[in-house]
């Protein structure tokens, strides 16, 4: 795990300064740290935040994340969509499903 969280890292990072090289791609990592955060974040405060994650912090906050059962939400036409149990167990990775579902 140790490992997919420094790729996962280096590739932010990477990102980050690619970012930057587009008055587009800035103006929208304003806009949603705006929203997110209520103000813009400095590119120094990012790297100290994703230098402060580890595998415990993360794997507590996946923990919790996922130790309830998803709230799904459908646009368009619902009549083929598959029952709610359905989709439950696709994502439990125990599908028995004869189409894949479009989650």
């Amino acid at each position: 795990l140790q490992e997919e969280l420094d790729r996962a890292r280096a590739q932010y990072r990477a990102g980050l300064i690619m970012s930057a090289e587009s008055p587009a791609s800035r103006a929208s990592q304003i806009a949603r740290q705006m929203l997110l955060f209520g103000r813009p974040i400095a590119k120094e405060e990012l790297m100290e935040r994703l230098s402060a994650l580890t595998v415990e912090r993360l794997t507590d906050l996946s923990s919790r994340l996922f130790s309830t059962k998803p709230t799904l939400t459908a646009v368009g036409p619902v009549g083929t969509l598959a029952p709610y149990e359905a989709v439950l167990e696709s994502l439990s990775g125990t599908q028995t499903m004869a189409r894949k579902l479009a989650v």
